[in-house]
């Protein structure tokens, strides 16, 4: 069972070479959540997108605990000047499998949001990713 899930899991995934645009929220959730939705500590990404949308990378910012992890907004819009990236897509997993926007989750998002406005680097949306479940911040209207 667990290589079948293996397997699963490295489908879903884009291979080698093909570009990978995320303009909704779902399609997101389909490019992270298999590299997230089973991991034991909380993990926070960004993911680097150019003018047309198209995933050029993403870096793992921070890993925490069981509950937690910190990240500054500074580290995140360094990675994102220095990725060339023309906006940002936050992404993190809940560990507790509780699939909502914490306070320190939205004021996180807020913080980056407002550097990423001064930096020229807007950040497109905040997923958060707890096993098939996500849910977008900006569709929840917690940031503009």
């Amino acid at each position: 069972l667990e290589a079948a899930f293996e397997l699963a899991r490295r489908l879903q995934v884009a291979g080698p070479g093909e570009e990978v645009m995320i303009t909704s929220p779902e399609e997101a959730a389909a490019f992270f959540g298999p590299k997230l939705r089973h991991l034991s500590k909380e993990v926070f990404n960004v993911g680097f997108l150019n003018n047309k949308k198209v995933l050029t990378g993403f870096k793992q910012i921070s890993t925490g605990g069981s509950n937690a992890t910190i990240v500054e907004p500074a580290e995140v819009m360094r990675q994102a000047v220095l990725n060339q990236a023309n906006s940002i897509l936050l992404v993190h997993n809940p560990p507790s499998g509780v699939c909502r926007a914490s306070t320190a989750d939205v004021n996180l998002t807020r913080r980056i949001a407002e550097a990423g406005k001064i930096m020229g680097v807007p950040v497109d949306d905040h997923i958060i990713i707890a096993g098939y479940e996500y849910v977008s911040l900006r569709s929840e209207g917690q940031f503009q």
